[in-house]
């Protein structure tokens, strides 16, 4: 079962965070998912994400999902076709089996705003500072006498709250938000 943590984190983040299962149908939709699509709570649980996907796009959706799969992650831009009707272009970034059979999706909206900031908490600080110093996972972890698990949670996180698409964005975002 995923951690208080990741539902706190999933439950409350003003970035559209969805699950599927691995027939690609929608598990759970935090409230800024549900934002982007237009919808109410229920209104897409078990409905299949193909459906939002434009016609002339559905072809290819299996060999990308097989690859997803596979891979353990994608990450890109992709069209979708709101149940309203209107299409909308999305960065997504995907993470396989956060969860058995579990699959995790954040999608921010391409329309020229920069996605949502919101401040470190000290200890997501911390991580980060170190994070930037060239620490390693273990060596965070063995400094701040937490669990290597721990630290790459601070460090996911941070990432949500800044935006940044990897640790390296991570840095430069804090930096330039002055977060560290």
């Amino acid at each position: 079962m995923l951690s208080h943590d990741f539902w706190n984190v999933f439950s409350t983040s003003r970035n559209a965070m969805l699950l599927m299962d691995d027939d690609r149908h929608y598990t759970d939709l935090n409230d800024a998912a549900l934002r982007l699509f237009g919808v109410e709570s229920g209104d897409l649980e078990g409905r299949n994400s193909d459906d939002y996907v434009p016609e002339e796009m559905r072809a290819a959706v299996p060999d990308l999902w097989a690859t997803f799969i596979d891979q353990g992650h994608a990450h890109g831009h992709i069209t979708l076709a709101l149940p309203s009707g209107k299409q909308i272009e999305v960065e997504y970034s995907s993470t396989a089996n956060v969860l058995p059979g579990r699959h995790l999706t954040i999608l921010l909206e391409l329309d020229g705003i920069s996605p949502p900031r919101e401040s470190l908490t000290d200890r997501e600080r911390e991580v980060v500072r170190a994070v930037a110093e060239g620490a390693t996972t273990p060596e965070i972890a063995e400094r701040l006498y937490i669990s290597p698990t721990t630290v790459d949670t601070h460090v996911r996180n941070a990432m949500l709250r800044l935006g940044a698409k990897n640790r390296a964005h991570l840095i430069a975002v804090a930096l330039q938000t002055g977060e560290i």
